[in-house]
């Protein structure tokens, strides 16, 4: 299954050499690095090819402090209120 991205390419994770990893926080707020394969990539929108499952949890914005394993505190924004008067 493709999962397709409308981030930046720098916000999410990095680069090793010809390898890329994507910032996944696990279900006990663990982060991990984990390899992804890249299928396209316009700047724009990242369609990632495999590595990657439906509902995996992305870090975005890390930078360089962070590293695999450790304890990250999960903020998820509220709710978008759509529609007249809103």
């Amino acid at each position: 299954m493709n999962i397709f991205f409308g981030i930046g390419a720098n916000s999410w994770g990095f680069t090793k050499g010809k390898d890329y990893f994507a910032a996944v926080v696990d279900s006990s707020s663990i982060l991990r690095f984990r390899r992804i394969d890249i299928a396209d990539n316009d700047g724009k929108v990242i369609q990632i090819a495999t590595g990657l499952s439906a509902g995996d949890r992305i870090a975005l914005g890390i930078g360089d402090a962070l590293k695999d394993g450790d304890k990250v505190q999960v903020i998820t924004p509220p709710p978008v209120s759509v529609g007249p008067g809103k």
